[in-house]
């Protein structure tokens, strides 16, 4: 083995003679047809004949040493006498590299040749191909990749609840999960003249009896609103639940005001009185109620229709801006019960496009007495003053409420402010105020009666037998009165009495009996803004 040198490619058996490999320049293996070049210069250039040959040069670094198994060749000096002979760089012949050597070549670094060669004069090397190692996945980059893309699915997942928040309102994500039915929006023109949806009817046809909803066009036509603008309503029926029943909703712009609770209750009646006509009963208090999670008034009513009497309720509620009334009515108690409980929860949804909504207080007025001792301020444009001297010598302010600005007096009311001697006490000054007002109404009519109307005080106020009055607050009494003729009652009357230093005040409010819910709150927010100076 130590004459022959084995082909440099490592899958071949090959074995070149040292007399080939130094005899030639290029080698091509018979078996293989690797190229490799020899040891023989091509044309070597003579050296001048005056100049010495340079000595050899000692080397940097000791040559390396080869495994025995695969030591290269010797290479044959010249003698010291001769000159050396100056040869091109050859690529170095080399020994084929046992498996154990070839593991424990270095990888070469970034920028080198694939292949390694040494200097002229060293020992001659393995050829080797240093493979690159591939990129291996780590647990930072799994880590990273994971936390990329929860983070990705959090961004879409925002962005898909918020989509369907905007787009359902406050029905919230049941009403989507109920879209099977067939929807219905709401829109109105707003006073910017866009359109906007205000609510969401989910009204599914379905095989259950209850299920089945028809648009009723007819019905509707009395609770459309006379404004074009910024008011909206529907109604909807269903015949085949046990008996009949309706409900129409309807839902008002009111831009950046709320609007009284007294507002709410005339449109309300106003809305009944298309239906029904004038003959409409209502109950004699509006309960505190919710609709959903917003509070609501619930007022309930009868009428007839065709010989046919209908029993019913009206929510009436707000949310950002707009006003909400939702009226049911069915010819059964029992039909009617069950579908004041599941149209609110199955099918009305109110939807609101207005974000960041804040009221604003409406624009108030302020009345004075005739000697200037007492003030109250209302809303503006919803009572008028008036004589009170012409009215009473006793008078010290007289203001008129106007409904909706009509001049129908059986739907007007009056406030009217007098004077009386000072009572001992607040029970005195009830009575006193009480007889001054009968014996004025006994003057037009001597069987016109003043009685207690216990129906109308709430449940909450039952137990207060004084209460604050004015503003700052001054102790006083408020009663619920009624005028009646033949055992009909025919006005309501909301009397409240003070005590001063100097006289008793009466504050006489009264109106129609049948708008006694419409009045009643604003009489009480009258009476919270009068000041005594």
């Amino acid at each position: 083995m130590a004459n022959t040198i084995p082909c440099p490619n490592p899958a071949c058996t090959h074995d070149f003679n040292v007399a080939e490999v130094q005899a030639a320049s290029e080698l091509a293996c018979p078996k293989c047809g690797f190229h490799m070049q020899g040891r023989a210069a091509s044309a070597p250039k003579p050296a001048p004949a005056a100049t010495p040959a340079p000595s050899p040069k000692p080397k940097a670094k000791p040559a390396k040493q080869a495994p025995a198994q695969a030591q290269a060749v010797p290479s044959n000096p010249l003698p010291p006498s001769a000159p050396e002979p100056t040869l091109p760089v050859a690529t170095p012949v080399v020994t084929a590299v046992e498996p154990e050597a070839a593991l424990a070549a270095p990888t070469p670094a970034a920028g080198d040749s694939l292949l390694d060669f040494p200097e002229p004069g060293e020992g001659t090397g393995a050829v080797v191909r240093a493979d690159r190692p591939s990129p291996k996945t780590t647990w930072r980059t799994i880590i990273t990749y994971a936390l990329v893309a929860g983070l990705a699915l959090c961004f879409v997942t925002s962005a898909i609840v918020g989509v369907v928040w905007i787009y359902l309102g406050t029905g919230g994500l049941r009403a989507f999960s109920q879209a099977e039915g067939d929807a219905v929006f709401g829109k109105i023109r707003n006073s910017k003249n866009e359109t906007e949806t205000v609510f969401k009817l989910i009204l599914p046809k379905g095989e259950k009896n209850s299920d089945t909803w028809i648009y009723d066009g007819e019905l509707l036509a009395n609770f459309r609103d006379d404004e074009t603008r910024g008011a909206l309503a529907t109604a909807w029926r269903n015949e085949d639940y046990q008996g009949e029943f309706w409900f129409a909703l309807v839902a008002r712009d009111y831009g950046s005001q709320r609007p009284r609770d007294s507002e709410m209750l005339r449109t309300t009646t106003e809305k009944l009185e298309n239906l029904f006509g004038p003959d409409v009963s209502t109950a004699d208090k509006v309960e505190s109620a919710k609709f959903k999670n917003m509070p609501a008034q619930r007022l309930g009513f009868q009428g007839v229709i065709k010989e046919v009497r209908w029993n019913g309720e009206c929510y009436m509620f707000f949310h950002n801006g707009i006003a909400y009334w939702l009226f049911m009515a069915a010819t059964k108690n029992d039909v009617l019960a069950h579908f004041v409980d599941i149209v609110p929860k199955n099918h009305v949804y109110i939807v609101s496009e207005r974000r960041g909504w804040t009221p604003q207080l409406p624009p108030r007025e302020t009345f004075s007495s005739v000697d200037g001792r007492i003030e109250l301020t209302a809303p503006k444009g919803v009572w008028i003053a008036g004589d009170a001297k012409a009215e009473d010598a006793a008078g010290h302010m007289l203001l008129t409420g106007v409904f909706k600005h009509q001049k129908d007096n059986t739907k007007n009311a009056h406030l009217f402010i007098f004077a009386l001697p000072k009572a001992e006490s607040l029970d005195a000054a009830i009575k006193a105020a009480r007889e001054h007002r009968e014996e004025k109404d006994k003057s037009t009519n001597a069987n016109f009666k003043l009685v207690d109307a216990p129906e109308m005080v709430p449940d909450k106020e039952k137990a207060e037998a004084n209460r604050d009055i004015g503003s700052p607050p001054k102790r006083g009494r408020i009663v619920d009165l009624k005028l009646v003729f033949q055992a009909e009652a025919q006005r309501y009357f909301l009397l409240a009495v003070v005590n001063e230093p100097d006289a008793t005040y009466a504050i006489m409010c009264d109106c129609d009996w049948k708008s006694r819910q419409i009045w009643r709150q604003d009489f009480l927010d009258l009476l919270a803004t009068v000041k005594f100076k």
